[in-house]
């Protein structure tokens, strides 16, 4: 009778669950496959004989290796015990070192502490009378500077008045000489206009008496011509003599301006620099 492969295989799988991998394995390396020759019931009981003493060597070794490892536990739950006994005795001992050490250097700590207390105090003592001694004479210093420059501005600032007066009295005496020379120009101006007029209305007479003796019938005409011309003249003469007028007041009346704005601004500065 030829056995099929999956019977195999279902066979295997049900020793492997019941015996383990080793024992089915075993079988069948023991058991021939499909069309081999057939293992008999003697082989198949040498085998299970084989596996029954391969457990119980098994069971006795497991047996001896737990026997093992339990002296191996308890020898070391023992030596635990004393090394924990050992460690509680020098976690003892270095406590109370450890305390007595921390004791005496706490006393050292606060010797140094009182020492370098009053050490401190003496340096900051000493520190203070020399701070004091520094800050007065800084300030001493600091006013006799502050007075220096207050005497230096006073000086600088009398100088200063005295240049002002200076020059406003000079710029008086220029003003007073300007309005001389422009009350000589206007002068000159007024008699030379006066006699470009006298010397214009002669010839304008001769003419007039040129005229009228050449042509009577138009002396009606003429005069009112030349009495038109002479008005324009006359408001051309004018016309100038105000305008050098204007030119003359408007160039002293822009010096004198200009002259009071420089001190003003001078007076200025010099007292924003005392106030600073």
């Amino acid at each position: 009778m030829t056995v099929e492969e999956r019977r195999r295989m279902a066979l295997h799988r049900a020793i492997v669950d019941a015996w383990g991998q080793e024992v089915a394995d075993t079988l069948f390396e023991l058991v021939a496959p499909s069309g081999h020759e057939l293992a008999t019931r003697a082989d198949i009981e040498m085998i299970l004989e084989a596996i029954e003493a391969m457990d119980r060597r098994w069971q006795e070794q497991h047996a001896a290796s737990e026997a093992r490892w339990q002296e191996r536990f308890e020898a070391m739950y023992a030596r635990l015990e004393r090394s924990e006994r050992q460690m509680q005795e020098l976690f003892r001992v270095s406590e109370e070192r450890s305390r007595e050490r921390f004791e005496a250097g706490e006393a050292r700590s606060q010797e140094r502490s009182d020492v370098s207390d009053q050490r401190s105090q003496e340096r900051f003592d000493v520190s203070d009378q020399r701070s004091r001694e520094r800050f007065e004479a800084s300030e001493k210093r600091a006013q006799q500077r502050h007075e220096e420059s207050e005497a230096r501005w006073q000086e600088r600032f009398e100088a200063t008045y005295a240049r002002l007066e200076r020059s406003e009295r000079q710029m008086q005496e220029l003003f007073r000489v300007s309005e001389e020379r422009s009350r000589e120009r206007f002068e000159a101006s007024e008699s030379r206009a006066q006699q470009r007029h006298e010397e214009s209305e002669a010839r304008w007479q001769e003419r007039f008496e040129a005229s009228e003796s050449r042509a009577q019938q138009r002396h009606e005409d003429s005069e009112a011509r030349w009495s038109t011309q002479l008005e324009s003249v006359e408001h051309r003469l004018t016309a100038a003599f105000e305008r050098g007028l204007r030119d003359a007041i408007t160039t002293q009346t822009r010096t004198l301006v200009f002259s009071q704005l420089g001190a003003v601004v001078v007076i200025a500065g010099l007292a924003f620099g005392l106030s600073g």
